[in-house]
């Protein structure tokens, strides 16, 4: 079997909802520019997580369901 190496997408839907408890608050606004790892969504009680970026990118749309990143060049 081959491993590939696949590049990443070219955008990312993260839910707020990927959890047991409440929907993650969104941290982040259109424009706000995220790194891969960081947090896009915060908890809001000890039952939720947060939400992490997948990729490097730019919020293109956010809301309280989702933020939408599209992806930069690094």
């Amino acid at each position: 079997m081959r491993i590939l190496d696949v590049p990443p997408p070219q955008r990312a839907e993260l839910l707020s909802k990927q959890h047991a408890g409440l929907p993650a608050q969104p941290v982040m606004k259109v424009g706000d520019q995220a790194k891969e790892r960081d947090f896009v969504g915060e908890a809001v009680d000890e039952v939720n997580a947060r939400v992490h970026a997948s990729i490097t990118g730019c919020a293109v749309f956010a809301d309280e369901e989702r933020v939408v990143i599209e992806r930069t060049q690094r």
